[in-house]
């Protein structure tokens, strides 16, 4: 479970994100968070729009089971 400070932190990086054009440089926050909380290491590629996309779909998937 999420702290709620974590919660608010990242609920502003997700106000930022536009999901049809993702950028490397949010989902490298959102990434180092992740890591943080589960504490398995991801060295995810952002190199690609579709694996920005398919990443993306995966932390908010993570995010809502345990925000």
């Amino acid at each position: 479970m999420l702290s709620e400070a974590r919660i608010l932190e990242i609920n502003g990086i997700l106000a930022d994100i536009n999901p049809e054009r993702l950028g490397k440089m949010p989902l490298r926050k959102l990434q180092t968070i992740k890591v943080k909380e589960t504490g398995v290491r991801d060295n995810e590629c952002f190199c690609r729009p579709d694996k920005r996309q398919k990443w993306y779909a995966q932390f908010i998937e993570w995010y809502e089971a345990n925000a």
